[in-house]
């Protein structure tokens, strides 16, 4: 079986960067200008436009009627490589709680819960007897119903070591040898429940008591099963009915006398110990947390803006993308049904969570992990420019693609961006994430951008070809000498700012530096760069690393370039 690499890795984070107040688009003390671009696309990319039909087609973005890449498409690919090189803020977020469904089988418990007259819950341990290939009205005489007393008799053979009743009666009956309640479990979630059945509950004298934090946790994998699939009135729905647990038959997972995760069905979900935030917070103390105030913002938030937190946080950004124009002429538009693009994984830790360690075994860490944290800042690896990678072998159009209008390699993109009273390690900054320190149309460090990364979509080479700039203050000063026009002037400011935050450090040996060099060089890699194979059958091997005990951490981008260190295949 080949080896591969995957489609993502992740940009380390170094020292933070300083935070200062913000700076007000009004005082003219800085530099403002504008600086002209092109962009050539390496590969084929495709920004999307409007959906047609069943929202499987998609058309590319355009203007006047000519293919285009919108300035917030623009402004999103050229943050976020200022970020990762200037070791700025996570300007954009998303707190997750990563559910999962690893609770070992043999650990968990059947039991009720119970709400006590004080408002504390427990859950009071039972003996759980399968009930399966039963008339359970016709032996009753009547409807069975959730919480009825019972009278039944059982026998060896359920799974997991359970007993399985033959023969259930009234509780008023003579007939059987022991006493139960019937419990209601479901299959599935309101309204979707696959089937439903019932257990007989076996009372017995031992009880768990359930934390808050134990049932808040349940509240965040509920939260998190409806939100992704369910309109505002069905998810309210839902909730209440899941968050309906007086007498409700549960399976828990005890931690001596408390419970340490529970669920409904015996397969339940359950929340992982740290969110991934927590996990954010421990790199530097929090020093890559969003900025929330417009007293202490990070260089990238001081230059391209923030909404802040709070009344009157937001800051204007002092640097402002056009519009990205298409050349009068570029090659065809093409019809083409993409590969499944796949999507991250956050809750595959080996991918996600390093060690705050020195040494961890087999380099392993976990979001249960107490030193855990996050590796970084994710990008894209560029592709080889064979098409191939990014068409659906058939052309045939599944519920997992699209069809979308791709624009080949080759095309030829303009647009300027216009900045407001810059520092000149600001300015510095701001070109070193435009051309990455390598303003050559045909140079070997390029951009990702567009729909379709994973796939090898979106590669393509800023250059900065005009830089105009001047202090507004100076225009009053009529002996006042022009600012220096030269690129490489200001992008040496910006790296030796950096280096002297980094204690000296050479700019080309900076961590982050370091790798995102690694993962934006367009040169070809050691295996092929996809989602674990076969095509379309990815999760398997997902699913067999979990059963094998995650042998396999995700290679760092040095490890991935120079050491040729690959994913294998199973």
């Amino acid at each position: 079986m080949p080896n591969f690499i995957n489609p993502y890795n992740f940009v380390r984070c170094g020292k933070p960067s300083l935070r200062k107040p913000y700076v007000s688009v009004r005082r003219f003390h800085g530099l403002s200008g504008t600086i002209t671009c092109e962009l050539k696309t390496i590969t084929p990319i495709f920004i999307g436009g409007p959906r047609e039909g069943d929202n499987q087609r998609i058309r590319f973005f355009k203007i006047n009627g000519e293919p285009a890449i919108p300035a917030t498409s623009l402004k999103g690919v050229i943050r976020s490589v200022a970020e990762a090189a200037s070791n700025s803020c996570f300007s954009i977020f998303d707190d997750q709680h990563i559910i999962y469904r690893d609770v070992p089988e043999r650990s968990k418990r059947a039991g009720v819960m119970r709400q006590n007259a004080n408002g504390d819950w427990f859950i009071d341990e039972v003996e759980e007897i399968v009930v399966k290939n039963i008339d359970l009205q016709r032996m009753l005489g009547q409807k069975p119903s959730h919480g009825l007393q019972v009278r039944f008799n059982a026998e060896p053979g359920g799974t997991y070591g359970r007993r399985r009743v033959v023969r259930v009666a009234p509780a008023n009956s003579g007939s059987c040898s022991e006493e139960g309640t019937l419990r209601r479990y479901d299959r599935g979630l309101p309204p979707n429940v696959i089937s439903q059945g019932y257990r007989v509950a076996k009372s017995s004298s031992v009880s768990y008591q359930v934390q808050p934090e134990i049932r808040q946790k349940y509240k965040v994998v509920i939260e998190a099963i409806v939100d992704p699939i369910t309109p505002e009135q069905e998810k309210r729905r839902w909730q209440s009915c899941l968050m309906d647990l007086n007498g409700a038959f549960v399976y828990f997972q005890p931690d001596k006398q408390q419970v340490k995760s529970f669920g409904k069905n015996r397969r339940y979900k359950w929340v992982r110990e740290y969110s991934t935030r927590q996990l954010l917070e421990r790199i530097h103390d929090g020093g890559f947390l969003p900025c929330t105030s417009r007293q202490q913002l990070c260089f990238c938030c001081r230059l391209f803006g923030t909404v802040g937190e709070g009344e009157n946080q937001q800051v204007a950004g002092r640097v402002m993308l056009e519009d990205a124009l298409i050349q009068a002429s570029y090659p065809q538009l093409q019809q083409v049904v993409l590969r499944i693009l796949g999507s991250p994984k956050p809750k595959y830790h080996p991918f996600y969570v390093t060690t705050g360690r020195r040494a961890a075994p087999k380099g392993l860490a976990s979001y249960d992990d107490a030193d855990s944290q996050l590796r970084g800042r994710k990008f894209y690896w560029h592709h080889p420019t064979d098409s191939n990678y990014q068409r659906e072998p058939n052309q045939r159009l599944g519920n997992q693609n699209v069809q979308v209008e791709l624009l080949p390699a080759e095309a030829m993109f303009t647009f300027k961006v216009r900045f407001t009273n810059l520092e000149e390690v600001e300015l510095g900054l701001l070109l070193y994430a435009l051309c990455l320190n390598d303003n050559d149309p045909d140079g070997t460090v390029a951009h990702k951008l567009g729909m379709g990364k994973p796939i090898g979509l979106g590669s393509a080479k800023i250059t900065v070809t005009d830089l105009q700039a001047h202090r507004d203050a100076d225009r009053w000063r009529p002996m006042a000498s022009a600012p220096n026009n030269n690129i490489a002037h200001y992008i040496g400011i910006f790296q030796t700012h950096l280096q002297q935050e980094n204690d000296g450090l050479s700019f080309d040996q900076i961590p982050n530096i370091v790798d995102l060099k690694d993962v934006l060089t367009t040169q070809a890699l050691a295996a092929s760069i996809e989602y674990p194979p076969p095509y379309g059958e990815g999760f398997r091997w997902f699913m067999k690393e979990k059963r094998q005990g995650y042998r396999q951490p995700l290679p760092c981008t040095k490890q991935t370039r120079d050491e040729n260190k690959t994913l294998k295949d199973h």
